[in-house]
């Protein structure tokens, strides 16, 4: 597993360990480089090394959601999710990025604070834009 990790880390793409249940609905996601990093240098509760990983997902284990950075599916955001709703919860809980799950309870995405704020700043644009002249005073 730690080879696996260790090839894929070198692509700039790789960034999240996705796991899902046996029927494929989204379980949770951990920052996959953190991952790497902990497990490198000594491991983290509940995970003390590679095979504790490679046997936590064999048994379905439940071991993830102790793990540091672990966004379960409790905490993912929904595609109906608004942009504003959004903000708040990562800014709430100090996190750049958050799971997006759709009705079908899979991994619809990922959604991170940069995307969110510029999404936002364009909507305020177009109502601006979309807005009458000001009513102020006549030449």
């Amino acid at each position: 597993m730690k080879q696996y990790f260790d090839e894929l880390s070198k692509t700039p793409r790789f960034k999240y360990m996705v796991l899902e249940r046996g029927n494929g609905e989204f379980f949770g996601i951990l920052d996959a480089r953190k991952l790497r990093y902990l497990l490198d240098n000594g491991g983290a509760a509940p995970f003390r090394n590679w095979n504790d990983v490679r046997d936590a997902i064999a048994r379905r284990s439940n071991n993830f959601q102790r793990f540091p950075g672990f966004v379960g599916a409790n905490r993912a955001l929904t595609t109906e999710t608004s942009k504003r709703v959004a903000l708040e919860r990562l800014q709430k809980e100090g996190r750049e990025w958050l799971p997006v799950i759709g009705q079908d309870a899979k991994l619809a995405g990922i959604t991170d604070r940069s995307r969110l704020t510029a999404g936002l700043i364009l909507d305020v644009a177009k109502q601006l834009e979309a807005t009458p002249e000001s009513t102020g005073p006549k030449k």
